[in-house]
């Protein structure tokens, strides 16, 4: 096995979110080979739902965003371009799922860094000289 095979395959232990969100990934490539199958654009509505509610109670904060734009996706007639956009909406919810159970995403190490930077003015400082937003 290559590691690119192992960098895309599944965890082996997953959260229900993890499971909803590898089933949905998988159905959304499906219905980008078939797009004419509406008990699986069906079941993707359905697990959608399911990934927006669940992500919304818990402290993620990406998760939930991408999730309302793909319910508003799954809204629209059903196309090669909107299955388009679910696999890569999929696509993007499993990375972010991976990041946050690897830790990579850990909300107390990057409580003090903002969007643009670092927000604790001690850490502004870089070799001695201010940053521009001094």
């Amino acid at each position: 096995m290559t590691l690119d095979g192992m960098k895309n395959s599944a965890p082996r232990v997953m959260d229900p979110l993890g499971r909803l969100l590898f089933r949905g990934q998988e159905i959304a490539s499906y219905l980008f080979q078939v797009p004419d199958d509406a008990s699986e654009w069906q079941r993707l509505r359905d697990i959608t739902n399911i990934v927006a509610s669940e992500s919304a109670k818990s402290a993620r904060q990406e998760l939930p965003q991408i999730a309302e734009e793909m319910r508003r996706l799954l809204k629209q007639e059903p196309s090669l371009a909107v299955a388009d956009q679910l696999v890569a909406g999929f696509d993007r919810m499993v990375k972010l799922w991976k990041s946050a159970r690897s830790g990579l995403l850990d909300a107390s190490r990057l409580s003090n860094v903002g969007i643009h930077g670092p927000t604790d003015p001690k850490m502004n400082r870089k070799r001695g000289k201010p940053m521009l937003w001094d």
